[in-house]
């Protein structure tokens, strides 16, 4: 459901009365299915149209030029909250999203993500942001410094969504990435599609050809879970590993 105009309310306000929450979603190893990192979530519990999905309301707020709010709070949110949790085992790592309007707005991301944790005494070394592959390739220029400075604070530099939009190991090393994320919707079309299975498989060989990390996103099952083993797809998130939920 997408929120008309009567039903949105801003994101400071949202905030302040509760209404907003995080989930965290499981990255594992393909190896073993053991965690490496958890990707924080964000939903909305509309007072009228009860829980929202990011899809519901990230438009509007794009529209209205508020996604920079919300990619603030859910940074500092997800820091405290992961740092507080007495389950994350050492080494594991927390992913957070950023939108474009974030990651080319005037204040300086790489400082926003030390502050926050070094105010919650988090390891800036288990930091991770993801930016998707449009806002990469379509900013370039722009991106490459701002991702320097995340860098700079400590943190990994994940592309995320990366489809057939011709990511190459140069833009990859520009960014300086660690890790690339395959769109779900190829992994989830891959055992039936000629043409998204080869994309699959062009991905895990950029990754090994630019020194980074593949993740499979959307990964529901264990046929899925075999195929990319065989591949050599080295980690994977998606229900079949844990639906996204809070900590503990």
């Amino acid at each position: 459901m997408q929120l008309d105009d009567a039903a949105v309310t801003l994101v400071g306000g949202a905030a302040q009365r509760g209404e907003l929450a995080l989930v965290y979603q499981p990255i594992v190893a393909l190896a073993d299915e053991a965690p490496v990192a958890l990707e924080a979530l964000v939903r909305w519990r509309h007072p009228r149209l009860g829980l929202l999905g990011p899809e519901s309301f990230l438009p509007r707020l794009a529209r209205d030029g508020e996604l920079h709010l919300l990619d603030d709070w859910v940074l500092h949110t997800a820091v405290t909250e992961f740092a507080a949790w007495s389950g994350a085992a050492a080494g594991t790592g927390l992913d957070v999203n950023v939108s474009g309007d974030r990651l080319l707005g005037p204040d300086g991301l790489g400082e926003a993500i030390g502050r926050a944790a070094d105010t919650a005494g988090l390891g800036r070394e288990r930091m991770r942001v993801e930016v998707a592959e449009p806002v990469v390739l379509d900013s370039l220029d722009a991106v490459v410094p701002v991702l320097a400075g995340v860098r700079a604070a400590g943190a990994a530099v994940v592309v995320d969504d990366v489809g057939a939009a011709g990511t190459s190991p140069r833009h990859l090393a520009a960014v300086g990435a660690a890790a690339l994320k395959i769109d779900r919707s190829y992994v989830a079309g891959m055992l039936d599609s000629p043409r998204d299975r080869a994309v699959v498989s062009s991905l895990i060989e950029l990754g090994a050809r630019a020194g980074v990390t593949v993740t499979a996103v959307g990964v529901e099952t264990a046929e899925q879970a075999a195929a990319l083993r065989d591949m050599g797809c080295a980690q994977a998130q998606g229900w079949l590993f844990g639906r996204p939920g809070p900590l503990g």
